[in-house]
């Protein structure tokens, strides 16, 4: 008997259409050999390890009002930081926090739920909706 189950892939997705690794601010400043992938790159790859689709939901902007609400909250409170953290580190994060929030609100960025299936897997409920209520 093979291996069956489910799998919920949350991520950053980068909406651009070309996938590749670029030299920006972000990876220079924050994230350091960081990557966002694309969403066809990543969608290629489920079937080398023989993951179906199941369900795909965007919580773009979901995020966007997340970092938002982080970028108010870390602006408000940044002044009580340690005071290892100077105020290049603290403009740097600002920056990030809003240009972040701003990649969501414009579809640059995307968050994403994948539902994949190990295989064929016919016995799950028809509608994701049930499939999250478990």
């Amino acid at each position: 008997m093979g291996l069956s189950g489910l799998f919920l892939l949350h991520f950053i997705i980068n909406m651009n259409a070309q996938e590749k690794q670029t030299k920006n601010w972000m990876v220079k400043y924050i994230f350091p050999g960081g990557y966002i992938p694309g969403i066809r790159e990543t969608v290629n790859i489920f079937p080398l390890f023989g993951l179906r689709m199941i369900g795909f939901e965007s919580l773009r902007r979901h995020y966007a009002k997340t970092l938002h609400l982080w970028s108010e909250s870390f602006n408000a409170h940044k002044d009580q930081l340690p005071s290892r953290y100077d105020e290049k580190f603290k403009r740097l994060w600002d920056i990030y926090l809003r240009g972040c929030e701003s990649g969501f609100r414009t579809g640059v960025l995307d968050v994403g739920q994948f539902i994949l299936s190990k295989g064929i897997n016919n016995d799950l409920p028809m509608t994701t909706e049930s499939i999250y209520k478990g």
